[in-house]
């Protein structure tokens, strides 16, 4: 009977432990950072992206093209492609 309770203990102590390791969270990161897919950051990488874009054609649409700075025009060709 006293090994039948070491053993079960001895189980639920693995159990505990493996299940502790699975949803430790990354002390690296933070909140919902923690919970983006590849997607997720892909996304918001082209969101960012876009929202550079139209910032860069609305500066040309109200001062024109020669409003841009070098780095500005550089940049709107990469974004553009």
């Amino acid at each position: 009977m006293e090994s039948l309770f070491a053993i079960l203990l001895l189980v639920a102590l693995v159990i505990w432990f493996v299940r502790s390791r699975r949803t430790k969270r990354n002390p690296f990161t933070k909140g919902e950072q923690q919970r983006m897919t590849i997607d997720d950051h892909y996304n918001i990488d082209r969101q960012r992206k876009t929202q550079e874009l139209d910032h860069l054609l609305e500066k040309i649409n109200r001062h024109g093209i020669d409003s841009l700075s070098a780095k500005e025009k550089e940049r709107l060709k990469q974004l553009s492609r």
